[in-house]
Formats: C-alpha cells, structure tokens, sequence
C-alpha cells in the first residue's frame, strides 16, 4: 500500500491549520474586533459588519497560539451606507432593483497602541428588489441587502488585510 494518499491527506490539514497567512506589523493574532460608525449613518450596519468580520476572521485563521506581546485589535469605521437604484432600473414599470452600498475603511492596532496596518476604502455592495407591499417588506430586503453588502465588504477587508502585499 502506498504511502502517498496518507502523506498528501497531512500535507493538506497541514497547511490548513498552519499555513494561515501572518499579519501585518509583527501581530500574532486579532483578539478583538471593534466596530464603530459616525453619526448619522445606519445604526445596524455597524452590528451587521462586527458579525460578518467574525465570521470572516474565523474562517480565515480558526485557531491562533495565545501570545501575550502580540496580540491586536482590528478597528473598523463604517463611513457611508448608502442605497440607490440600480442602473437600468425602472420602478414605475416593475420592481426596482435597488443597491446597497457599504463603505468601511480598517485599522489594526497592536497591544501598545501603535497601528500596525490600515485599509483603503472598501466597498461592500448587494442587490434587492422592492415588493408591491408595504414599506415594512422593502425595508426587511433592505435589510437583508445590508448584511450581504457587510458580509461582501468583510471579506474584502479581511483579504487586504491577509493578503494584499
């Protein structure tokens, strides 16, 4: 029986669970996410942005060592939220296609206080469609467009973050 097949399966968990990419400024792991929004913008979409980024960063590196000297905390400013009507959509004829558009930027602070990295900009964005229906039923796809535009827009942070050069 060949060995290959047992070798290849270690080689594979192996650089699942070790091969996560290092962080930016001498930082071990996040130990905390902080998200924060300006006045005046939508208050979920701070709530809604501090799950996605969870999620992302678990997904990227799920087990980190502990480390006392290193650790960090990922801080995330939600700068506009916005919703338009998407290109080539006529609501007066059909359900309107709406857009809608989060922009964050990111710091990553060490323990001491020093920013370690900080983003760009970085736009999150999902399609919805209004229903014939009340307000209550456009605002819940509304909703809903949010946490896919915080979901898309964590991921993209958390990608600069990993693995931009």
């Amino acid at each position: 029986m060949s060995r290959w097949p047992i070798v290849a399966a270690l080689l594979l968990v192996g650089c699942h669970s070790f091969g996560a990419p290092p962080l930016p400024g001498g930082v071990s792991r996040i130990e905390a996410v902080r998200t924060e929004d300006r006045p005046g913008v939508d208050v979920d979409a701070a709530a809604e942005l501090g799950t996605a980024l969870r999620r992302r960063l678990l997904a990227v590196r799920p087990e980190t060592p502990a480390s006392e000297s290193s650790d960090g905390e990922l801080v995330v400013e939600v700068l506009d939220v916005k919703t338009t009507l998407a290109p080539l959509s006529d609501p007066s004829r059909r359900a309107g296609e709406y857009r809608a558009d989060l922009t964050i930027s990111g710091r990553l602070l060490r323990r001491d206080g020093h920013v370690a990295w900080t983003s760009a900009a970085v736009v999150g964005s999902a399609n919805y469609y209004s229903t014939p229906d009340g307000i209550e039923s456009l605002d819940g796809q509304r909703r809903a467009a949010l946490a896919r535009a915080a979901d898309d827009a964590a991921r993209k942070l958390v990608d600069a973050l990993y693995f931009a050069p």
